[in-house]
């Protein structure tokens, strides 16, 4: 999606709420090697996830709404609001485009190895095998997605 697609699909007329349903293609990075076998890593994954959200979000007003303040461990910020908008985001570093999101809600998500669906025996490898363990979640739901990842937006109502 481009960044002029996904401003025309939010500002529809019809639209009374900020909540949309989501799809976002991405690419989860994967280990060099199998931790099991030690082979090296030799076919490429993406992950299509649909969710809803709500599209406009500070992560520091979603912190002070649960009493919270930045950890110190928190990398620095590296995107920034563009102009007065609470949901588009630059990257300081490169000519990257975002989208800013909280409350995500119904996701569900496939992997796609090499283009085509992953079975459940696949993924359950992926995890085991092939993905970072992951890590300690947080209390504050906010995501960032570039603009290009997203395949479709629509509101609901």
């Amino acid at each position: 999606m481009t960044l002029e697609q996904l401003k025309a699909a939010i500002t529809e007329p019809r639209l009374d709420s900020k909540k949309f349903k989501l799809t976002v293609l991405t690419e989860p990075r994967l280990n060099k090697k199998n931790r099991t076998t030690k082979e090296p890593t030799t076919f490429s994954v993406k992950k299509r996830t649909t969710f809803e959200a709500v599209l406009g979000a500070s992560y520091e007003k979603l912190l002070e709404s649960q009493g919270l303040t930045r950890p110190e461990s928190t990398r620095p910020q590296t995107k920034h609001y563009v102009g007065d908008s609470n949901w588009l985001m630059q990257s300081e570093t490169e000519n990257q485009y975002y989208v800013a999101l909280s409350g995500v809600e119904n996701s569900t998500s496939e992997y796609l190895i090499d283009g085509t669906v992953a079975t459940q025996e696949q993924v359950e490898d992926l995890k085991t095998n092939y993905l970072p363990k992951p890590g300690a979640s947080s209390p504050i739901c906010w995501l960032t997605y570039k603009i290009e990842s997203i395949e479709s937006i629509e509101p609901v109502e």
